[in-house]
């Protein structure tokens, strides 16, 4: 059995510059889970005036599910 060629590690600048330009707000980007049908983003959930909540142990999350899709094509860019 063999594997398939991977990189022994990805540039954290171009992860970033990913992030950014897909639309996500790397300041408050937890993780993120890329799968073949979409992607999982977690991000620090903040109150109303912009400060992290907690779940009462740590900073409180919000885990979303974003498709990918050819409907979902275009500039998703922050204006």
């Amino acid at each position: 059995m063999s594997l398939p060629q991977v990189p022994d590690a990805v540039p954290r600048a171009d992860v970033l510059a990913f992030c950014t330009e897909i639309g996500l707000d790397i300041r408050r980007l937890q993780g993120l889970e890329i799968g073949l049908k979409g992607m999982y983003a977690t991000f620090h959930a903040t109150s109303g005036d912009g400060s992290p909540m907690s779940d009462g142990y740590e900073v409180a999350t919000h885990r979303l599910f974003i498709p990918f899709g050819e409907e979902a094509s275009g500039d998703h860019r922050p204006s």
